[in-house]
């Protein structure tokens, strides 16, 4: 953008507020940049990562306790905000997309690295969802009994363990009804597996289904992200990765802006575009 003519207009007002309130148009000039190293600096990091997994036992990293409360409706966390960008929004019907706003789930518990790991209740169909699915309250109502069948379902498989498995740390020092389960390092696996049993016969409903997601958000990392140091890679059932890239001009005098309809051409549906500076033309994606 011409930095001068947005000046020469901004010396026309006297305050900033007459300025900002003021009916002015200010051209916007595109511009090729044909040598970018020497006009922009570049930075990238990992602002966000949802993995959705097959399989709890697949989970490499530290996870210390489990998050087992009975789950009410009023209690269960909206999920649409995280899984937005994770999910092809243009497969989705209206009435899919109507349900999948509505999606709930429950926090299973934090992990190490960040991540916390989350039991969503997610729509089987997004095509033709069950219409009780596009009511907030019928789902909050749906997805709370589904959750609460897995924990009751751990729970029974948790008391019938074989006798050795039984003698374990993890087992002896906790009652079995302990809404927060804590977890001995070399016990994960069996816990984990035993909660995947649990998930797996929980899921007979037709319509909801319970999918295991770990997320992570807000961390601007900008180390590289190994998957496989995380989880079992073959036990993946889809993976995104927010990536961030920061852009900014090595002169003072030039501002870097986004014009709308390439935006708009870009993410579609899948997001919320915000003006910058005031100016329609120009925006932020979110």
């Amino acid at each position: 953008m011409n930095t001068d003519q947005l000046l020469e207009s901004l010396h026309e007002f006297p305050t900033i507020s007459d300025f900002l309130h003021g009916d002015i148009r200010v051209p916007i000039h595109a511009a090729q940049i044909p040598t970018r190293k020497d006009r922009l600096g570049m930075a990238q990091d990992v602002d966000g990562v949802v993995i959705e997994l097959a399989k709890l036992s697949s989970i490499l990293i530290g996870v210390h306790y489990l998050n087992l409360p009975k789950v009410y409706a009023g209690g269960l966390r909206k999920m649409f905000p995280y899984i937005k960008k994770h999910t092809v929004l243009n497969k989705c019907s209206n009435e899919g997309l109507q349900a999948l706003r509505q999606c709930l789930g429950h926090k299973l518990a934090e992990v190490d690295g960040g991540y916390f790991l989350n039991l969503v209740g997610l729509p089987e169909d997004l095509q033709k969802p069950d219409y009780r699915l596009t009511k907030a309250e019928l789902y909050g109502i749906l997805a709370a009994e589904l959750l609460n069948e897995v924990t009751h379902n751990f729970r029974v498989l948790l008391k019938s363990l074989p006798k050795k498995d039984m003698s374990r740390n993890t087992v002896q020092k906790q009652a079995t009804q302990s809404e927060r389960y804590h977890l001995r390092w070399q016990d994960i696996r069996l816990i984990l597996d035993l909660m995947d049993q649990a998930i797996e016969k929980s899921n007979v409903c037709h319509f909801l289904q319970v999918v295991p997601m770990m997320m992570r958000f807000g961390q601007r990392d900008n180390q590289p992200l190994d998957l496989s140091e995380i989880v079992d890679t073959s036990s993946l059932t889809a993976v995104t990765v927010h990536l961030a890239v920061k852009m900014v001009s090595k002169s003072a005098d030039t501002h870097i802006l986004f014009p709308r309809y390439v935006l708009e051409e870009q993410v579609g549906v899948r997001g919320s575009l915000f003006s910058v500076l005031g100016m329609h033309e120009t925006c932020n994606f979110q």
